[in-house]
């Protein structure tokens, strides 16, 4: 059972997201491009590709924003992951010690018994 299914989803949607948004984009900003490009009847090459690479140049800022949010949610998945297993180390040497601690104190208790019988009586 994978207990960061939920952040799992969200990782792959935005990753997902990212790719769609970059192949869709790249049509649009060349389509964008295509049609803004036209002065009067004729083709103005510097708004062209003006328009081509600022378009261009927003999906991939978008993209980017996107897969770094896919990273820092799996960052944080194994951060979170190796916290719950330093949690569970944690738990159980606490019972170890614990089991040590008992089995000191009985050995102590019977060690006090057996010294206070030797012990004169006044």
């Amino acid at each position: 059972m994978n207990m960061f299914s939920d952040r799992d989803s969200v990782k792959s949607v935005c990753r997902v997201l990212a790719y769609i948004y970059l192949c869709l984009g790249s049509v649009g900003s060349i389509a964008l491009a295509y049609f803004l490009g036209y002065s009067r009847y004729e083709r103005d090459w510097v708004i062209t590709w003006g328009v081509f690479l600022g378009s261009l140049l927003s999906v991939f800022i978008i993209c980017a924003i996107l897969f770094a949010l896919a990273s820092i949610i799996e960052a944080f998945e194994e951060t979170e992951y190796k916290i719950y297993s330093l949690h569970l180390k944690v738990n159980s040497l606490e019972e170890k010690m614990a089991k040590e601690i008992e089995k000191l104190t009985t050995a102590s208790n019977e060690t006090s018994e057996d010294y206070a019988a030797q012990l004169p009586e006044i």
